[in-house]
């Protein structure tokens, strides 16, 4: 037999998620912000967001079409669910004109029986450029003949490369 207090607690945190509806933890939180490497790998976890009551959880983007597609979530258990990565990033920050944010709104629903309760967590995912790219040689392979007896500090090869990694786009000599 459970103790009187133990069903009375159970009884009033019925009554508050019937009042309250779907509620995201900490209470008053609605924007998240988190910072993740390019290579993340497609199924792992973004953040771990609290929420309770749900009936129905969605993924909507907020800025561009589409940044909501880059993720999923999976159920930790009936309070918790973990915001993992649907695909790859990145092919996101390694192009001419990179995005590097990706703006979502995590959506949950819980009918308490008189109308349904919605509520709302915005989350801001930014996305590290990861240096895996090599500087790119204009003209390469380059051929040179040095004589034997060239001083030590003299330029042998002068050509220009790009480094596809800086932010703009830069070329050195």
């Amino acid at each position: 037999m459970e103790p009187i207090w133990k069903s009375a607690t159970i009884i009033l945190i019925t009554i508050l998620q019937a009042v309250i509806g779907c509620q995201f933890y900490p209470p008053g939180e609605y924007l998240r912000f988190v910072r993740v490497p390019e290579d993340l790998g497609v199924g792992e976890e973004v953040l771990i967001i609290d929420v309770f009551p749900r009936k129905k959880l969605t993924l909507t983007s907020l800025d561009k079409d589409g940044d909501a597609d880059y993720f999923t979530y999976r159920d930790l258990n009936r309070t918790t669910v973990s915001l993992l990565l649907a695909r790859s990033l990145e092919d996101l920050v390694d192009r001419d004109k990179p995005q590097n944010v990706l703006k979502l709104k995590v959506m949950c629903d819980f009918d308490n029986e008189e109308d349904v309760v919605t509520s709302s967590l915005a989350v801001t995912v930014y996305v590290e450029d990861v240096n895996d790219h090599a500087p790119i040689f204009q003209n390469a392979p380059y051929h040179v003949a040095i004589e034997e007896l060239t001083p030590v500090v003299v330029i042998v090869v002068n050509n220009d490369l790009t480094d596809i990694e800086d932010i703009p786009r830069t070329t050195i000599s």
